[in-house]
């Protein structure tokens, strides 16, 4: 398919989350995805 991006960038006030620990790495780099594909 592709990569979305190599570098991100973000205002240092911007909205980050931390990666719940019951969720597995593997999980939490599917969240992205998901959302781009609900919304398609």
């Amino acid at each position: 398919m592709g990569e979305y991006t190599k570098y991100g960038c973000m205002a240092e006030s911007g909205s980050l989350a931390l990666k719940p620990a019951n969720m597995s790495y593997a999980e939490a780099a599917t969240i992205p995805y998901v959302a781009i594909m609900a919304t398609v």
